[in-house]
């Protein structure tokens, strides 16, 4: 079986990395390691980070298809305390393993998986409220801030 793993990265082809991907844990709605075995066991992150020294800016996306399940991201940013609570530990966990910034990749506000009938209308400007206080907590570091959007006209036009 064929694998990929951070060695394999051809740091001549790259500014930028996003490693995919912490998690948001359910409960405590905070980012969290996603595979310990693999991003801290296996020093996956260690590696990823290690590009760095290259010149290449690496950031840690949360979220992806399967993380987006449910409605947890939407409870995220429906709650103003959470948000900031949530904004306090990223920039921890962005220094604790080193990365450059955070890519959010919650598939998708009010669309969730491509649902649009799932979430909340609300969900996108609390979304851009969410995106807002980040750019904030993240200036004073200067951490990149990135996300991953749908090409669907379908979830833009929700």
């Amino acid at each position: 079986m064929a694998k990929y793993v951070p060695g394999d990265i051809n740091s001549n082809l790259c500014t930028h990395v996003i490693y995919g991907f912490a998690v948001l844990d359910p409960n405590e709605l905070l980012i969290k390691v996603f595979d310990p075995w693999a991003d801290i066991d296996n020093r996956f992150y260690e590696q990823i980070v290690a590009l760095k020294s290259k010149g290449i800016k690496v950031s840690i996306a949360i979220g992806g298809w399967n993380d987006s399940l449910g409605d947890k991201y939407s409870r995220l940013v429906s709650s103003p305390s959470a948000r900031a609570k949530f904004n306090r530990h990223v920039v921890e966990f962005i220094q604790k393993y080193n990365f450059d910034g955070l890519d959010l990749d919650w598939e998708y506000p009010k669309c969730w998986q491509v649902d649009c009938n799932k979430g909340p209308a609300a969900d996108k400007a609390n979304f851009a409220a969410w995106v807002r206080e980040l750019k904030e907590a993240f200036m004073p570091h200067g951490y990149l801030l990135s996300a991953a959007v749908s090409p669907s006209k379908t979830v833009i036009d929700q």
